[in-house]
C-alpha cells in the first residue's frame, strides 16, 4: 500500500535497513508520539511508547501537542535521559519470584513503512533473585505478546510489581512532559 501524499518522501522507508541502537546518539531527541494507544498515559496495556527519532525526521515534520503547556510546543526526551531510567524495588513477599526487580528503557529503531524514523521505548525488566545481585534470574525485553498474553510479571495483579510499574511510568511522564534539564 502506497503511503499518503501527507507524508514527506524522505520519510517513506523504501526498503532501507532498520538502525542499530547504537546508532541513537546521547544528544539525539526522541519526539512523543500523542496517539490514544501511547502508554505514558495507558502504562498497563501496552509496552512500547512510540516516538519519532531526530536523526531522522525534522522537527517541522513531528506532530505538535501543548497540552498541557510547558513553553515548547515540541514533547521530546533526550536519548540520554531515556537511558538513564532505572527503576528499582524489592519484592519480599515470600511468593513467586521474590527478589530485586529493575525496570529500564531500551530505544529501538521500529520503521513503518511510512515513517522510517519510528521508533520504540521498550521495557527492560531483570528480576536479581539474590541480595547481592550478583545473580540475574531473568532478563528480558517485554513485548506487546508478553503483555496480551500476560507473560510478564508486570501484567500480575501484585501491589509491589503495581508500584515498580507506577515509578517506571512516573520516569518517563518526566521526560516527556517536562522540560529537559540538558542543553541541546
Amino acid at each position: 500500500m502506497p503511503c499518503p501524499e501527507s507524508i514527506p518522501n524522505y520519510l517513506h522507508r523504501n526498503n532501507r535497513p532498520k538502525c542499530s541502537s547504537d546508532e541513537y546518539l546521547n544528544d539525539h531527541r526522541l519526539y512523543s508520539v500523542q496517539t490514544k494507544d501511547n502508554p505514558v498515559k495507558f502504562p498497563n496495556t501496552l509496552t512500547a511508547i512510540s516516538c519519532k527519532w531526530s536523526a531522522i525526521i525534522k522537527e517541522e515534520d513531528v506532530v505538535k501537542s501543548n497540552e498541557p503547556p510547558i513553553g515548547n510546543d515540541y514533547k521530546f526526551a533526550i536519548v540520554e535521559e531515556v537511558r538513564g531510567v532505572n527503576v528499582s524495588i524489592e519484592k519480599r513477599d515470600k511468593g513467586t519470584q521474590e527478589g530485586w526487580h529493575t525496570l529500564s528503557c531500551v530505544i529501538e529503531h521500529a520503521p513503518e513503512e511510512c515513517e522510517y524514523s519510528h521508533s520504540e521505548i521498550l521495557i527492560k525488566h531483570v528480576y536479581v533473585s539474590d541480595e547481592a545481585g550478583e545473580k540475574v534470574t531473568k532478563e528480558h525485553i517485554i513485548t506487546y505478546d508478553d503483555w496480551v498474553s500476560k507473560k510478564t510479571i508486570l501484567t500480575k495483579g501484585n501491589a509491589i510489581i503495581s508500584q515498580l510499574k507506577g515509578k517506571y511510568r512516573l520516569e518517563l511522564i518526566k521526560l516527556f512532559c517536562y522540560p529537559s534539564n540538558i542543553e541541546v
